[in-house]
């Protein structure tokens, strides 16, 4: 484990340093977290402002998607946004089950064989907040503490 996870904060200084695919540093994270996903999302703070979402095994269409139509009324989002402060999220602190069943994001994030999440900021910038987080699967159910405990260790190497 040690040595995958050595492994997985190289690639995402490679990445940072631009010698390797930021896809390629996220899917190690995946592989390393065991999650469905690893996603960043640059939100823009800026009003009519595009976000952009990068992710490690999420089509570059189901970004794009994701960023245009979902990002801007994304709970997930609205929460990061609201609480940010460099702490971990994750849906149970927002959301309730039945929210989950009637929102049009969770609806999507479905269609994708997603539920839940764990994330939180890793850069707030002028221009956008910079969010992290790990995509799991409704088998997989809300994340563990020591889900939260790797998440919060991987994410101290996303911050500048």
């Amino acid at each position: 484990m040690l040595e995958q996870f050595s492994a997985t904060v190289e690639k995402l200084y490679s990445a940072a340093a631009g010698h390797c695919r930021w896809e390629d540093a996220l899917v190690a994270v995946e592989d390393l977290t065991a999650s469905a996903g690893a996603v960043i999302d640059l939100i823009p703070k800026a009003p009519g402002s595009a976000g952009k979402t990068l992710a490690g095994s999420f089509t570059a269409e189901n970004c794009a998607e994701y960023a245009r139509d979902y990002q801007p009324i994304c709970p997930r989002i609205r929460h990061a946004v609201e609480h940010g402060g460099g702490k971990t999220h994750f849906d149970y602190l927002f959301m309730t089950e039945a929210a989950m069943d009637r929102d049009p994001v969770y609806e999507w994030f479905g269609k994708h064989g997603l539920r839940y999440y764990l994330g939180g900021s890793v850069a707030d910038t002028p221009s956008f907040l910079a969010f992290a987080s790990l995509q799991r699967t409704r088998r997989q159910g809300h994340a563990g503490a020591s889900d939260v405990r790797l998440f919060e260790l991987l994410k101290a190497h996303l911050a500048p």
